[in-house]
């Protein structure tokens, strides 16, 4: 089992985090961030033809992937954001993600939780429902 690391958040404004939590990859310096995405906030994250993706991924040197369209997290209308990369780039995708749900027009209508997920091989059994929950700074 892997040990996690609480961080910091640089930048408090953008999300307000109860907390942040990063997993040792592979890689030595890499992490493993899992973050929930409110659905109708994943086609500008994504971009036109996956443009937008694609040029985050060159521009941070994180690695992306996103669920299917259909594919939620159990319980929610969520998906879920894998991005492996150095503690920059988890910082530089994850401010990346906050702002583009809170453009979207759907988040001045409620709060919706952008979520920071724990891998099931590092949560105790018990506490495997349980997801650290991040609220998005709407105004």
């Amino acid at each position: 089992r892997m040990a996690a690391q609480k961080c910091q958040q640089k930048d408090t404004n953008v999300l307000p985090l109860t907390s942040c939590f990063l997993f040792p990859a592979a890689e030595e310096g890499e992490y493993f961030l899992k973050v929930l995405i409110p659905s109708y906030a994943a086609g500008s994250i994504i971009g036109k033809g996956g443009q937008t993706i694609v040029q985050l991924q060159k521009e941070t040197g994180a690695t992306i992937k996103l669920s299917k369209s259909k594919d939620f997290y159990p319980g929610t209308t969520e998906r879920v954001c894998l991005i492996q990369g150095t503690v920059e780039a988890l910082n530089g995708v994850h401010d990346f993600i906050a702002e583009k749900v809170r453009e979207m027009p759907q988040s001045t209508q409620k709060t919706e939780p952008v979520s920071i997920l724990q891998p099931q091989t590092t949560v105790n059994p018990d506490r495997v429902k349980q997801v650290r929950s991040l609220r998005v700074g709407l105004k």
